[in-house]
């Protein structure tokens, strides 16, 4: 029997495949019917005669296979045709793209062929090739690529394209795949993997259909399955009419001759029908190909026309622009001529500078020399001067050593002086202890009269509490201390001994009542910035720019010690009335450090020594526990910029703070409030380390002003009570009062100045009075 499977077509050719299957069935019927048909014994021997070989039946069915094989490739080319037309439809005019469901049912279909392939394989290769060349491979590419187009218009990026791509190399692998079995006989192993991996590549590209269009297009495969059965069926009812008057013998051999002429004719043909195939795949190529060249051309034939138009309007312009060039290049040769005039100018300036920097270099030539002979004369002139300091260094340490001589020279006065004083104190308690037992023996007699003359002896030997009230109004002397300014002034703590520090790096050490200079203290090595006695004034102390705090003996005038250890240079000092100092005066090393954010400009211990009051640059005067070296209050914001002084009464309760915002203020340290705030409109701070000072008694307030003026102020009232100024300063030439002192004692004050004068004031023109000692 000949088994014959006709090819599928495309949605579009649904209806020329139905006529086709009805011809199909008027064949089969009509040779049914010419083989039952009853015919006269000589009319079926003379063809028996004509055809012995073949019976009437059996050439009935070799007519019967002609025209299915006519069929088959009429509908074949015609399929090839159809697909050619639409190819070039579709690529030929810039790639316009029908109805996607004309593109899916011929894939749909191309896979399951792809399946029937991969079957047919497994027993012949050749023929799974011509599968792969026959039905809807014939369209396949164009499909394909149409599809994949609409996939990337979608999708918006060529993720369609790149799928089409996929698809064709492993149809390419497939096919050589098949093509070496074929040639070689090898395994369908590796086409096997191919073909997986062809069909999987399909399946993707319709992963990218919508669904409603796969769902049309599995209904009109479903209508051509339908259409095939329907056929099948028909040529089965065909066949089973012939079975029925034809004999079996008969059949079979109708069905050998039949097969093995389908081969005869198949084989003959197969290599045509490929090459037909590919010659129309390289005639749609080469159509798309010509159609891409006519668009070029054309495109090239407008260009050119551009180009052509292009040029004419070139030509005219250069025509006109002629004239342009014309007058250019005149205008440009009067230039290059009057360059050239300017080059010649040039070239004689350069030849004249050229003579001018052989001069310079002569010049120079002769300066180096010069400067060589300078240089020679300058080393000489450094080893003379080597040798001087040589000398000057031998001669300050015999001026140091006259010095040393002179000092101990001076100790010894001061001791002798030292002795007679303690034994005038003995003879004066000796008097003082005669007065009394007379003053007993009178009381026996006169008791008035013994009392009134025990209080006149002992009058002298305490100061009363109307001269500790006593006002400065008169400057009694003015004298020159320092060069180049006095910084600190300091009484020692019995009123006996003002000592002064200045920019000469020298502390000296003045008697208050007569305003003389008793000692000048040398071994500082920079300015002294603030001076203190200890307890006992034997010892007193400078704060020095040079990081350390110098000590000196103050009967010997030898420096005893130097405490160091400051990253800075140091700005206050003060002794404790106690033992409680945070430097160790008796083995000069440091016992505690207070550390602090703000840098500290003064400070000052409290009359117990349990405290610490200092000024620090943010305007805070804080407030700092002895014992345990811990801040235990302060005073914030006590002044609006820097505190300049801290200064502590002699009754250890209130300290007085001098800022550079130019104002005085009044802390109970009992309370740590401010109690009075004092302040002039004509009061100036004239430095960073202006200092102020208390009375004894703390009814009044000393500060020296930018303009050399000292202000004295009421505390109580906080009020201005006087304005002293020195009567030796010219207004134009006055210099600012950097340090006030007042006495223990009462009287004098003493200011000092950036000029490094000292000025002391008194209540009278005369010099103040020690205290008296002794009766008349």
């Amino acid at each position: 029997m000949l088994c014959v499977a006709l090819p599928s077509l495309g949605v579009s050719a649904l209806a020329a495949r139905h006529r086709g299957h009805q011809k199909t069935r008027r064949q089969a019927r009509a040779a049914a019917a010419a083989a039952q048909d009853p015919s006269p014994a000589c009319e079926r021997s003379d063809k028996a005669a004509q055809q012995p070989q073949l019976p009437r039946r059996t050439a009935l069915a070799a007519a019967f296979a002609v025209a299915a094989t006519e069929w088959l490739v009429a509908g074949t080319a015609r399929a090839a045709n159809d697909a050619v037309t639409s190819g070039l439809n579709k690529y030929v005019k810039r790639k316009k793209l029908e109805r996607l469901d004309t593109y899916i049912a011929p894939l749909l279909e191309a896979k399951g062929q792809l399946v029937r392939v991969g079957r047919v394989m497994l027993q012949d290769a050749g023929e799974a090739r011509q599968l792969l060349r026959s039905g809807v491979f014939a369209g396949l590419r164009d499909n394909v690529r149409s599809l994949g187009e609409y996939a990337s218009q979608r999708a918006g990026d060529d993720s369609g394209r790149e799928l089409v791509r996929g698809f064709f190399k492993e149809l390419e692998g497939f096919d050589s795949e098949l093509r070496k079995a074929q040639r070689e006989g090898a395994g369908v192993e590796e086409a096997r993997k191919r073909l997986d991996g062809t069909v999987a590549a399909l399946e993707r590209l319709l992963d990218t259909v919508p669904p409603e269009a796969m769902s049309q297009a599995q209904q009109v495969i479903a209508a051509i399955r339908e259409l095939d059965d329907e056929a099948e069926s028909e040529a089965l009812k065909a066949r089973g009419a012939m079975e029925v008057a034809v004999a079996p013998a008969i059949v079979q051999n109708v069905l050998g001759q039949l097969t093995q002429q389908n081969a005869v004719y198949r084989d003959a043909f197969s290599d045509v029908v490929a090459d037909y195939q590919a010659c129309l795949q390289r005639s749609r190529e080469l159509q798309v190909r010509s159609a891409q060249l006519d668009k070029e051309a054309s495109e090239l034939r407008q260009e050119n026309e551009t180009l052509l138009k292009n040029v004419e309007e070139q030509k005219r312009s250069a025509v006109s622009s002629a004239q342009v060039v014309r007058d250019i290049n005149e205008r440009q040769s009067k230039e290059l001529i009057d360059a050239a005039e300017e080059a010649r100018k040039l070239r004689e300036q350069v030849k004249e500078l050229r003579g001018q920097v052989e001069h310079h270099r002569q010049a120079h030539a002769t300066v180096s020399r010069e400067m060589e002979a300078r240089l020679h004369e300058a080393q000489e002139a450094t080893g003379r001067v080597a040798a001087l300091q040589g000398e000057s260094a031998e001669l300050v340490r015999r001026i140091l050593e006259m010095k040393d001589r002179e000092a101990d020279r001076l100790n010894e006065m001061n001791r002798q002086e030292a002795d007679m004083l303690a034994a005038a104190q003995q003879q004066a308690a000796a008097i003082v202890a005669e007065a009394r037992a007379a003053a007993l023996q009178l009381s026996m007699r006169r008791p008035s009269q013994a009392s009134d003359s025990v209080d006149a002896l002992l009058h002298g030997l305490t100061v009363s509490d109307d001269v500790a009230a006593e006002r400065p109004v008169a400057m009694t002397k003015s004298v020159m201390a320092h060069e180049g300014g006095c910084y600190s002034l300091a009484f020692s703590r019995n009123g006996m001994l003002l000592a002064s520090g200045g920019a000469d790096k020298t502390v000296k050490l003045w008697e208050p009542s007569t305003a003389t200079l008793t000692s000048t203290l040398h071994g500082a090595f920079e300015g002294v910035n603030a001076v203190a006695f200890s307890a006992d004034s034997k010892l007193v102390l400078a704060a020095e720019n040079n990081k350390a705090v110098r000590v000196w003996d103050v009967h010997t005038g030898r420096l005893r010690m130097s405490l160091t250890g400051h990253s800075g240079k140091v700005t206050g000092v003060d002794c404790s009335p106690a033992d409680a100092q945070v430097w160790g005066l008796e083995r000069g090393y440091c016992l505690r450090t207070l550390m602090c954010h703000s840098s500290c400009n003064s400070l000052a211990l409290t009359g117990d020594g349990s405290l610490v009051a200092s000024g620090h640059f943010d305007g805070t005067l804080r407030f700092w526990d002895m014992r345990t070296g811990k801040q235990s209050h302060e005073v914030a914001g006590l002044h609006s910029q820097q505190i300049t002084s801290v200064t502590v009464g002699l009754s250890g309760e209130l300290v007085l703070t001098c800022g550079k915002d130019n104002l005085l203020r009044c802390v109970d340290v009992r309370r740590f409030e401010v109690r009075h705030t004092l302040s002039a409109p004509s009061f100036t701070v004239g430095g960073t380390w202006t200092s102020a000072c208390l009375s004894p008694s703390e009814t009044q307030a000393a500060a020296g002003s930018g303009d050399g003026t000292v202000f004295l102020w009421d505390v109580s009232k906080a009020t201005v009570a006087s304005r002293l100024r020195n009567p030796k300063h010219h207004h134009l030439h006055h210099h600012s009062a950097v340090a006030c002192a007042w006495c223990p004692l009462g009287l004098p004050l003493v200011a000092c100045d950036k000029a490094g004068n000292l000025s002391f004031w008194s209540s009278s023109e005369r010099p103040a009075a020690s205290p008296r000692i002794g009766g008349r």
